[in-house]
Formats: structure tokens, C-alpha cells, sequence
């Protein structure tokens, strides 16, 4: 190496280009050019990706790196610490050294060798296997060393040398890179034990030559898989556990089907059944107790017509981003911002058990399957028998009583459908029966007024007074509650609507949040009870049933009006197929939903 006495005579295009590559972020890799043949001139990389400072002699890299780099704290850091160890101590791979000491012995001269190496980018390409390779289980990997006959025979001949074997592994292609195993199952398997010695050791044999790997080996792993390498003791300090819990929200779980099997698949379900098959999936993977949950629902016992037990419903809804309309107004208000952290650090303990992803969407595609070309839309009767009886649900823990309670808030949220579709009443009449009532509540009984607001003529007696608060505290309720409710109305009226919002804010009376009030709930509790004069109705299910055939013309106006309002509205509000809303309207009346969440 007598040759290397002065540094600043180092091949400048090749320091150049190194530092081109460094500033920019690239990686550089060796390529070598320069050597004549009677066919021409021959050029290769080093298939190794051996960065082009290796090719330096390892007593004169120091004195390279004072002159390519003049920022000495870069410099330094180069030089002590443990990341950048490669660069004073690496060694190129097998085919640079043979090269570099063949083209010595003819040329005589280090820097003419030097002559013929420059840098060129390292690119990455997955698609390619260049730097970057990834190996699902199946895939399937010759073991033989890769070997290039034209390229070894021209050298041989140019170099008349026979030392020189240009022969790599396979591994070679993804060195100073990144080699990934997706799985560790099948072929990985043998995969995962023959990189034993090389992770631990960075080299392996080639035929004869030893091979250095540099790179960076990557397993994917299922905590399933884990056996597969539970022996193998230098492993273990090497395995990082990243926690990927299974999905907790029903509306990504139902994103992750369509994205599978098509952004239309829930056109086969009727409406809420594709998401009740995915809180089937859910509930296998949450946790049934939740102190969260117990400490806040103070008296579960009143949804106990459509909540399970364990309240996973109202949690998988929370989970959604979703607060139930149907929560008392009390757990409404006590549903506060400590509520909702310490519910959402619950979910960093769950989803660790139950259905995972890919069992997951293999069960659906067996739904799908199954029902596909009846010409009928998946129902809950139909989503039950499968969930009781298909092989996937089989050895996976629903909890007691999901299903069923599952099915109750189905025929609660579906009732509740029914009842907005065919509830139809005037705005207007609304508006008045409340402003009236505000007006009334002022006399007492026996007299008879014309209202301020409306122009309307009351007659002020018992009978009006109960057949409009009958509506606002309930039929159960007492003539007390009755009374009562008048009285803090009347207060309210008074002190609050009169003497502030509309003298003080010069609100009107339609603006003022009593009348607002009164009116949601007298809406509300209208809607309630809409479905109530066809329950036990012949008439009303074969007009269902007869819907959009010749028979249903022979139906007397009013019924046939109500039942193409409760159609269209099915359709429009809640997008029921006229086959789903017939189905749906049938398992209302059958199921006598109307007379079981009274």
C-alpha cells in the first residue's frame, strides 16, 4: 500500500460523489468500471451494497474522513460512536477484496485501482428484491448461492485469475437493507432458523468464502407463532412486543368488510344487521366488566328490555363515538369528561382475545355465502342461526345472553324506526296544543278563554288539563303528577319565559326554551305511542304484506295513506329496500314490540 502517501491525491470524483450522497441522504454502493476486454468495456456493482468507504485500506480511513469531512464534531461522531463502527472497522465483502488485490497485482498502483471504483445510489425496491425484501409464508426461495457464469467467465479471463468468485446469496441483495418475514409460519419457519448463526454473527458461508450480512431482519410475528422459536434462546432478548389490539369500534369493523367484499355488501342485510354481526365479532374480544361503566349506570335495571347485562351495547355505542339517545337524562348528565377518559384507558387492556381480523372476515364471507342468490335480505333470525350454528363461532367466548339482548335492542331501535315513519302530524297543530296549553294553565278550571298566541277558543276544564299532560308525565301517571307538572309549568311560564325571555330578551314565545321543551317532549311521547291503533290490526299486516301489488288498491283510504307514509318514510329516513321495510314492518307487529317496550 506504498502507493497511498498522500491522501489528498484519493480519487476526487470518487470523495466527491460520497459526499454528494451523504448530504443528500442517499446510501452509496460500490461500482466498479474501467476494465478492457476485446469486447469492450466491462461494469458491475458490488452485489453486496458495500459502501464505497470499505474499499479503503483500514489504516488509511481515518486520515480520508479528516480530508472529505471538515466539520470535526461531525467528524468525531463519526469516529466514537457505536452506530458508525462499520466505517473504521468494516471489511468490503469477499468479491471487492479478491477484485481490488487481482486488479493490484496487474496495475501496481492503489490509486489506479481506485481509478476504476466510484459510487453510485443504493435504491430501494421492494418489487425488485433490491435492498428491501419481504417473505410472506408461502413464498418459496432457491438455496443454492446465485451465481453469474458470463460475468465469472469474463473475469477470469480479463484477470487471469481463477481466485475471483463472483457468487453471492440471495441475502446479498437486501445487504445494508432490510430483509422482512411477514409471519413466521411455513417456509418462514426454516427461514427464521437458518438467519440463527447470521443474526448473532453477521456472517455465513457461500460455498467456500464467508459472506458478511449487514442487515436489518425483520419477523412480523402472531402471538400464535410464537412457539416456533420459544427454543431458541439468543432470540429472546431480540423480540420487541408491540401490543395491536383487535378493532373495539363496530363502524371500522364494518369499513374493514366493505373494503374486503365490496363498498355495496351491506345491500344484503337489512338495515342494523350487518352491524349487529360486527358487535358479535366485538363482544368476543371485550373485557364483561367494566368498573367505569358500574360506577356511572347507577340503575341498570332500567334498560333491562334491550341492554345486556355487562352494558357491552352501551360501550361498544360509546366506543363508536356514539352516546345512546335512549340513556335516562340523569346518565346523560353524570356521562361526564372523567367518564369518558377513564372508559376510553379501559380500552388499552381489551381486544387482546377473541375473534381476531382474519377470522374474522372468513366468517362474514361464509354469511355472505351462504345467502347469497335467495333473493332474500339477511334478517337477525337468519344472522342468529348462523352465529349458533357455523363452525366460527365455535370455539370463541360470547358472553351469556348477548345474543339475545343483541336482538332486544335490534326490535327496540327498530320499533323505534317504525314509529318515526308512520308518525305524522301537523307542525302547526303541534305548536298550538303547546301555546295553548301555556295560555290555560293560567286560569282555572271551569273557564273559557281565546289564547293570546293562537286565536284559539279554550275551554278550560279537568278533562283538557288531563288529556294533554296524559302525553307530557304518562298514562301510569297519578292526577297528582298530573297537577304537579301544571304547577311547575305555570312557575316556569311566570317567572322564567314571561318576566325574562320575552321582557327582558324580547324573545317570542315560539323562541323561548319552555316552549321549546314542552314541544320536544309532546312530539316525543306522540311518536311514542303512533303504532298503538294497528296493533292487533289484520287489516294493517295484509296491508303490508300487499304492499305494491294490485291489492293493496282495495284498502280503505286512510289505512292505505298511513301505510304508504310508513313506506316512504322507511325508505327515505332509514333507507329500507321496499323488501326490507316489509320485513321489518312484519317482525314489529309478530314480535309485538309495541305492547314489550311499553
Amino acid at each position: 500500500m506504498g502507493g497511498f502517501k498522500q491522501l489528498r491525491h484519493w480519487n476526487a470524483e470518487l470523495a466527491d460523489r460520497v459526499a454528494e450522497l451523504r448530504s443528500s441522504g442517499e446510501q452509496a454502493a460500490v461500482n466498479w468500471t474501467g476494465f478492457e476486454y476485446p469486447q469492450g468495456r466491462m461494469e458491475f456493482s458490488c452485489p453486496n451494497h458495500d459502501h464505497p468507504i470499505l474499499m479503503v485500506p483500514k489504516p488509511y480511513r481515518k486520515l480520508f474522513l479528516k480530508e472529505l469531512i471538515p466539520d470535526e464534531s461531525l467528524r468525531l461522531k463519526i469516529l466514537n460512536e457505536k452506530q458508525y463502527e462499520w466505517v473504521v472497522k468494516g471489511t468490503p465483502c469477499n468479491i471487492c477484496s479478491g477484485l481490488y488485490n487481482a486488479v493490484l497485482d496487474i496495475v501496481g498502483e492503489p490509486l489506479a485501482v481506485f481509478d476504476m471504483i466510484y459510487a453510485r445510489p443504493n435504491f430501494f425496491s421492494r418489487q425488485l428484491g433490491e435492498c428491501i425484501s419481504v417473505f410472506n409464508p408461502g413464498d418459496v426461495t432457491s438455496p443454492k448461492p446465485v451465481q453469474h457464469s458470463a460475468r465469472q467467465r469474463l473475469l477470469t479471463e480479463l484477470l487471469n485469475d481463477e481466485g475471483i468468485r463472483f457468487v453471492h446469496s440471495y441475502l446479498a441483495r437486501t445487504n445494508n437493507g432490510v430483509l422482512a418475514l411477514m409471519d413466521i409460519k411455513e417456509n418462514n419457519v426454516k427461514r427464521l432458523r437458518d438467519y440463527h448463526g447470521i443474526i448473532s454473527d453477521g456472517v455465513h458461508k457461500v460455498e467456500l468464502a464467508e459472506e458478511r450480512i449487514n442487515t436489518l431482519f425483520l419477523g412480523l410475528v402472531n402471538p400464535t407463532d410464537k412457539p416456533q422459536f420459544d427454543d431458541i434462546p439468543s432470540f429472546q432478548d431480540r423480540i420487541i412486543s408491540v401490543m395491536v389490539p383487535y378493532i373495539l369500534d363496530y363502524t371500522t369493523e364494518i369499513a374493514i368488510y366493505e373494503n374486503k367484499f365490496g363498498p355495496n355488501v351491506d345491500e344484503a342485510f337489512l338495515p342494523r344487521v350487518l352491524e349487529n354481526f360486527a358487535k358479535i365479532v366485538i363482544s368476543t374480544r371485550m373485557d364483561k366488566e367494566s368498573p367505569t361503566v358500574k360506577a356511572w349506570i347507577k340503575e341498570p335495571e332500567r334498560y333491562s328490555k334491550y341492554l345486556d347485562k355487562d352494558m357491552l351495547l352501551l360501550r361498544m355505542s360509546l366506543y363508536a363515538g356514539e352516546v345512546p339517545k335512549w340513556l335516562s337524562d340523569q346518565d346523560l348528565n353524570e356521562f361526564d369528561k372523567a367518564t369518558r377518559r377513564a372508559m376510553i384507558d379501559e380500552t388499552k387492556t381489551q381486544g387482546v382475545k377473541g375473534i381476531s381480523g382474519r377470522q374474522s372476515l372468513i366468517a362474514f364471507g361464509q354469511l355472505l355465502s351462504k345467502h347469497t342468490g335467495s333473493g332474500k335480505l339477511i334478517n337477525m333470525e337468519k344472522l342468529r342461526e348462523f352465529v349458533v350454528n357455523e363452525k366460527a363461532f365455535a370455539n370463541v367466548d360470547i358472553p351469556d345472553g348477548f345474543i339475545d339482548a343483541l336482538e332486544d335492542m335490534y326490535g327496540f331501535n327498530v320499533l323505534q324506526e317504525v314509529k318515526e315513519s308512520i308518525f305524522f302530524y301537523n307542525k302547526q297543530q303541534l305548536s298550538d296544543d303547546i301555546l295553548d296549553y301555556l295560555f290555560a294553565i293560567n286560569f282555572e278550571p271551569g273557564a273559557t278563554r281565546k289564547c293570546e298566541y293562537t286565536g284559539n277558543t279554550i275551554e278550560i276544564t279537568e278533562d283538557y288539563f288531563k288529556e294533554i299532560e296524559t302525553i307530557f308525565v304518562g298514562q301510569a301517571s297519578s292526577a297528582d303528577d298530573k297537577e304537579a307538572f301544571r304547577k311547575a309549568t305555570q312557575q316556569e311560564y311566570v317567572s322564567s319565559t314571561v318576566a325574562q325571555e320575552m321582557s327582558v330578551e324580547g324573545k317570542t314565545i315560539t323562541e323561548t326554551s319552555l316552549y321549546k321543551d314542552l314541544l320536544s317532549r309532546y312530539s316525543r311521547n306522540l311518536k311514542e305511542h303512533a303504532l298503538q291503533p294497528y296493533v292487533g290490526n289484520d287489516n294493517f299486516r295484509r296491508a303490508i304484506l300487499d304492499f305494491g301489488t294490485a291489492n293493496f288498491h282495495s284498502y280503505e283510504g286512510k289505512l292505505r295513506r298511513d301505510v304508504e307514509l310508513l313506506f316512504r318514510n322507511l325508505q327515505n329516513l332509514f333507507s329500507y329496500s321496499t323488501e326490507g321495510a316489509k320485513q321489518v314492518c312484519v317482525y314489529v307487529l309478530d314480535n309485538d314490540l309495541v305492547r314489550k317496550y311499553k
